[in-house]
């Protein structure tokens, strides 16, 4: 890491203003996705979003992004987690196309989230790797959401398991941002701003989450994250954290490797298998 009179962005210019910490930053965001959940809870019967994730979160981990949904749609009356069940409860509930609305506002919500990490990280943060591992993190949320609507609106995948992988992995990014869960909406979310590293469990997670979204789709995972150390998860997912840098920000592969503390050989692999 360089001193300040020589930081420079990941895509070489001057980066600008000092980088808000990156659980500030996701703390920010989930605040909007929270404070939705809470109203949703006035029009259905959905638990408080604090009570949800707990709940979530007291299940052991496979069970968590396999079939986690399954409960709390029973529990919302819908006892066929089906495109053709989904379809006969949004029937009854007193908002139009409920599904469609909440995945498409939880995709806007993450990539918002991705892109505003991507951004931090290209001031040279004092811990820039661990802003790649959330933006990765956020990536899986967003597309996840996006595979659910699919499987909400057709027979393209498991719909239950696809439901289950997003209502884990933002369980898991409530929990690490400490968590705003049941807060009042003027929290301060400098509050989740910490100098502890990410924790383990958080990294093996978000490869977790990626892995069931592959299984969702009836897709063989290209590994097992339970069966890699932490130092390797974090390695995979900083990488591919650095390849959103390079593809969203048009930042040269170089200068994020550098900040990454990458080999710029892996960058430039997983770039080419795109």
């Amino acid at each position: 890491m360089t001193d300040d009179s020589e930081r420079a962005g990941a895509d070489g210019s001057d980066p600008g203003p000092e980088a808000l910490d990156a659980r500030v930053v996701l703390a920010e965001e989930l605040a909007s996705i929270r404070d939705l959940a809470s109203r949703a809870s006035a029009f259905v019967a959905l638990p408080e979003p604090r009570v949800l994730v707990e709940d979530v979160r007291s299940r052991p981990l496979e069970e968590r992004y396999r079939t986690s949904a399954t409960d709390h749609a029973e529990r919302l009356g819908l006892e066929d987690l089906t495109p053709a069940g989904v379809r006969a409860f949004a029937d009854d509930v007193p908002v139009d196309e409920p599904v469609a609305r909440a995945t498409s506002f939880l995709v806007r919500r993450a990539g918002r989230l991705q892109g505003r990490l991507l951004g931090q990280f290209s001031r040279d943060p004092e811990s820039p790797r661990e802003y790649l591992v959330l933006a990765t993190a956020a990536g899986h949320l967003q597309r996840a959401a996006a595979d659910l609507e699919v499987a909400a609106e057709t027979d393209d995948g498991d719909l239950a398991q696809h439901a289950s992988v997003v209502l884990a992995l933002a369980a898991a990014l409530f929990a690490l941002a400490e968590d705003g869960l049941g807060a009042p909406a003027d929290r301060d979310p400098g509050a989740a701003a910490t100098d502890d590293p990410l924790p383990e469990w958080f990294c093996r997670e978000v490869a977790l989450a990626d892995h069931h979204r592959a299984l969702a789709r009836g897709d063989t995972p290209a590994m097992n994250p339970r069966e890699r150390d932490h130092d390797a998860l974090e390695h995979l997912l900083v990488v591919q954290g650095a390849t959103l840098a390079v593809t969203e920000l048009d930042a040269d592969p170089h200068a994020v490797a550098d900040l990454a503390d990458i080999p710029l050989e892996h960058l430039i692999g997983v770039l080419a298998s795109d």
